[in-house]
């Protein structure tokens, strides 16, 4: 199973000017320095707590469906399933259609619950993917 970041947050919790005022910090020599401190916190805060602070778009992929008619979601808290495709070994891929899925994100962990005759990736080489809102 591969997650992959396809659209990172278009800003941070905290801003630079946020920030730097409650370092004290005035003019412009440490922004950098700042800006990187900020999104490095944010990184560890969502690595701690298994939880993303601000909206980002990700795509899963994984082998093969899972028996148990549904599968939990590696990323919290979900907002919207995008798109799921099914893709061959050679890159070709099929949507599977929304009415074959349900995104149940009441949940502290999310779940797809699977539904209906899904169509299946290839047996070598072929992957489902799953693109996820979450944040």
């Amino acid at each position: 199973m591969t997650l992959i970041l396809v659209t990172g947050p278009a800003t941070e919790p905290l801003t630079l000017a946020e920030a730097k005022s409650w370092l004290r910090v005035d003019g412009t020599t440490e922004d950098g320095l700042i800006q990187s401190l900020i999104t490095s916190a944010r990184l560890a805060v969502e690595a701690a707590t298994n939880r993303l602070l601000i909206a980002q778009q990700w795509r899963w992929s994984f082998e093969a469906w899972p028996d148990a008619g549904f599968v939990y979601l590696p990323l919290t808290p979900v907002r919207a399933i995008s798109r799921i495709r099914v893709v061959d070994a050679l890159g070709g891929s099929v949507d599977v259609a929304s009415s074959l899925y349900r995104l149940d994100a009441g949940l502290d962990r999310a779940r797809l619950i699977l539904g209906g005759s899904l169509p299946q990736p290839a047996a070598a080489g072929g992957s489902v993917w799953i693109d996820i809102s979450a944040g």
